[in-house]
Parts: structure tokens; sequence; C-alpha cells
């Protein structure tokens, strides 16, 4: 029974944790709490440009491939020149023109960082996200944070067209990864989110707020942890509701609810609830905290870097934008430009709104 091993997987999961994860820890600032319910507005910088040339970016990159090297300039430039949905219809237009697979030419023509950072920019948003769980579950341990980072703030809909794509992809059910990859009450979590049913309303019920406040309270006290219940609330509930639910849990309990979570559960079941929780009250915050952790200490974590970027710049980027300073005391363009060089930085600049292209020579 799983649920009769959870103790035991629980305290495999303690012993387990690496020392990256344990400098990894989320910060937990008092200004973190939001004492509104309202859903944070939400705005990307990248956008669908009308004026996208679909033949016009083909024949560019067709260009910057002749000859000896790649025109790297050509090919941030196209890279640049719509949304996701718009250079998805360079896949077929590429094929059409020339009989060849774009992907493929991109890959051998573009290496490095510069050269993921554009693969990932011509995956689809679920394949991508497919693509990131994937080398997250390979090699030796689970790269948990990823799995957090991705399952935990993607909607319903998202949520489903990741399970489509990983299927389509890699020929397995993400639930069935997830089950074998992971254990106990952190299994549980992962799988109660990709069941796509998570309430995604906008109504508050400040009575259920209280009553399941005063659950978490009852949950998170004495020597054991009810971690079903926790389950049960975070999990389920829409983002206005869990921010009521989590003012009122620090009017009954004196202390903010990440807080609870933190000292009472395994290092990767906290950061599964704490994600959903930041995320409920602000996901720009806690987007804007993973960039941080990617820039700071010694080298720069490359893939959280451009997988929080290349998903989130057309979602709240311009809202991520906005808190960076004040959780890292720089401009994100500026963090940016300090971490990284060449193509790399003018692509990631480009994604978050702040490269003005290339002088025409």
């Amino acid at each position: 029974d799983d649920d009769d091993d959870e103790d035991e997987d629980d305290k495999a999961d303690l012993a387990d944790e690496k020392l990256a994860a344990e400098a990894d820890d989320i910060t937990l600032n008092e200004n973190t709490i939001e004492s509104r319910v309202q859903i944070p507005v939400c705005e990307g910088i990248i956008k669908e440009k009308p004026d996208f040339d679909g033949e016009e970016g083909i024949s560019k990159l067709r260009k910057a491939f002749k000859g000896w090297g790649v025109d790297k300039d050509a090919v941030v430039e196209v890279m640049l020149s719509g949304n996701n949905a718009q250079r998805q219809t360079l896949h077929k237009l590429y094929k059409t023109m020339y009989g060849k697979v774009l992907q493929k030419s991109l890959k051998s023509e573009v290496g490095k960082k510069s050269g993921r950072l554009v693969q990932a920019l011509m995956m689809s948003p679920s394949d991508y996200d497919a693509w990131s769980i994937k080398q997250a579950v390979d090699g030796l341990g689970t790269t948990d944070d990823t799995l957090i980072e991705i399952i935990s703030t993607r909607s319903n809909q998202e949520i489903m067209e990741l399970c489509a794509s990983y299927k389509t992809l890699y020929k397995k059910d993400l639930e069935d990864v997830i089950i074998k990859e992971t254990s106990g009450s952190y299994r549980n979590l992962l799988i109660s989110l990709l069941q796509g049913g998570r309430n995604e309303g906008t109504d508050v019920d400040e009575d259920l707020a209280h009553r399941e406040a005063e659950l978490l309270h009852k949950s998170t006290k004495g020597w054991s942890t009810d971690k079903s219940s926790l389950n049960q609330v975070i999990a389920l509930r829409n983002s206005a509701q869990l921010r009521a639910t989590c003012n009122k849990y620090l009017e009954i309990a004196g202390v903010d609810i990440t807080r609870t979570l933190k000292k009472r559960l395994p290092s990767h079941l906290s950061k599964g609830m704490i994600a959903i929780v930041q995320c409920a009250r602000n996901p720009s915050r806690y987007f804007a905290e993973k960039i941080y952790r990617a820039c700071k200490g010694l080298g720069v974590r490359d893939e959280m870097l451009m997988r929080i970027i290349v998903t989130r710049c057309e979602v709240d980027m311009v809202q991520i934008k906005e808190m960076y300073p004040s959780i890292a005391g720089k401009t994100l363009a500026k963090a940016i430009k300090e971490e990284t060089t060449g193509h790399y930085e003018d692509l990631l600049l480009g994604l978050i709104g702040e490269f003005d292209g290339y002088k025409k020579k």
C-alpha cells in the first residue's frame, strides 16, 4: 500500500537531498504574503507580430546556413520575429520549401548555449515542457526542482497538453513516469496535479477559507503531519481561494503557511506545496526568484534560466521584470548582461524586450 510506505519514503526523500538543492531553498520573505485575494495581472513581452512573414524568415535562415559558418545574427532576428505560434509555422514552410527538417538544420548549424536556446524556442510550449521533464528524469537521480516548477505551475489545459506531448514524443504516460521516479506524499501531490482537475475559478468562499485554514492548522500540529489534508486543500483550490485560506491560516496560527510547510514536510514535498502557494499569491515573484537563483553563485544554471524565460516571455514577463529588482537589487536585463555573452545573451535580452537588434552592415 502506497500510504503505508509514506513515512519511509519521506525519510528517504530527506536523506537523499543533494547539497545543491539545500542551497536552492525557497526564499520565504514576509513580503511574499499577499493580503489581497484578487488574481494578479499578467502580461507577456513577446506577442503576435502582425508583420510576421514566415517565408521571409525561412529564406533568411537558408541564407544564414550557406557558406562557412552560420550567420547567427540572422538566426537571432528570425527567432525574435514572432511569438511561439508564429515560429511553429516555420517547420512546415522550411520542409515545403527545401525538403529538410528545420530543427535538424538548426541543431547542426547553431551549437552551444545559443543553439540549445534556439531549440527550445522552436518547440511548442507543451513539447518543451515534456522535453524538460524528460531531461529531469533521465540519468542518475531526478531533478525534482524541474518537475515541481513545471507540474505545480501550469494550468489545467497546459497539463493536459503536456501529458499528450509526452506520450507523443516518448511513447510513455507521464503519470507512469512520475510514479516510477518519485515516492510517498510527494508523488501523490504530483499525481494530483497531473489530473488537470484544479479549480480555476475566481470566486472566494470566506467561510470555506476559514474552515480549511483550521484544517491546515490542525494537520500541522502535534507529532505527525496530515499530508493528505494538506494535499486536498493545496492541490485543489483556485488561486484566489488558496490566498484567502493562507491569509486565514496566518491569523489562526500566527505564522505564514510557507514556513510551516518548510518546517514540517520533507524537502521535495514542501517545495512542491510552497511553489503552488507562491504561484497562487504572485506567480511573477515565484519565477523572478527562480531566475535569481539561476544566476546567483558561481556559474549560471543555464537550463533553468532558459526554461523560465522561454516559458514566461509570453505569459507574465512584464511583471517578472518589474519584480526582479526587489529580489536581486538589479534589473533583469543587467543580470543577463552580467551572466551571459554573445548571441545567447542577445536572444535572452530579446525575449525580455531589451534587445534593440543589430546594426546594418
